[in-house]
Parts: C-alpha cells; structure tokens; sequence
C-alpha cells in the first residue's frame, strides 16, 4: 500500500490569532499618531489665525502712523513722550484725528476694538520722537517705536508674544 503524504497549506489558528493581534496593536498606534497629528494641526491653524488677525491690527496702526501728521501722546499735537505713553494720537491721511489706546485687553482705535477676541494685550506703548515741527525747532522726522506684549490664543494654543516696531512719518516734517 503506498503512503499518501498529506500537504496542508493555510495558517493555523493560532497563526490567524497572532497575526491579527499585531497588526490590531500597529493600527492602534498608528491611529493615534494619526489623531495626535490632526490635533496639533486644529491647534496650530487656530495659532495662525490668531496671529494672522494680531498682524493685521499692527500693519494697519503702523500704516495709519506712517501716512499720518501731528504725532502726540497728549490732547494736543506735536508733543513728544520719549518716556512712553498708553496713548496716541495721530491725525490720519484724510485729516481725521485717530486716538489709540489700551482698554481692558484691547487696542482701541477711537473707541473700536482692533483685536480679536483671542488676543490679550498686556503692555502697548507709543515712544514719540521728533513731533515738533521743524518750524518749532526740532530737526529730527517725526518717529513712534510701537511696543506691544500680550497673549496670543486661547488655552492649550496660547503663546505670549513681544513686538516692538519703528514707524517714521512719510511726510516730510515742515
């Protein structure tokens, strides 16, 4: 009688079970760094944004400034603060009188807040140099150092920042 040589092929169960059960374990860790990564992501556009809305507020004082005459940080013009001021004035490019100023967490332009609700202003000063005409004696262009802190975000997104620019008058100071 010849002897018949039996060939499975195929896993066994326990095979079938190992197998499953480390590519369960990779699919679990891969998800979760899936879902780490897509929360960083959320996080860091709210970041963005943030920032996004805080330059906007900035270039548009700094341009404000730049195109402006008659820099003070008191109610009347031409008046230096070179110690800083929470205060400025400026008379804009359509010779409307523009105030800015720190309230309750905000930069205000005349009243109206410039920043979003996500953003909280610790510290903004105004440094004026040169706002006397040079027909009053001065002989330098008008010049404001902006200096502004706060926090940026909301929560776990949240970052303080420090921003301090310089803006000289485009005008030439007569």
């Amino acid at each position: 009688m010849p002897v018949t040589v039996r060939h499975t092929k195929g896993f066994t169960l326990i095979e079938m079970m190992v197998s499953v059960a480390l590519f369960s374990i990779v699919m679990l860790v891969g998800m979760s760094a899936i879902v780490t990564l897509v929360s960083n992501n959320k996080k860091a556009q709210a970041l963005n944004s943030v920032i996004t809305d805080l330059n906007f507020t900035l270039e548009s004082m700094t341009r404000t400034i730049r195109t402006g005459r008659d820099y003070s940080c008191s109610a009347s013009p031409h008046t230096d603060c070179s110690s800083g001021g929470s205060t400025f004035r400026v008379t804009d490019q359509n010779g409307k009188r523009v105030t800015y100023t720190l309230s309750s967490g905000k930069i205000l332009r005349d009243g109206a807040a410039l920043t979003s609700e996500n953003v909280v202003i610790d510290t903004l000063r105004f440094y004026v140099l040169g706002a006397k005409s040079f027909a009053e004696g001065d002989r330098r262009q008008p010049r404001v150092v902006l200096v502004v802190s706060g926090v940026a975000g909301t929560g776990d997104t949240s970052t303080s920042f420090n921003v301090q620019t310089s803006v000289t008058q485009r005008l030439i100071d007569l």
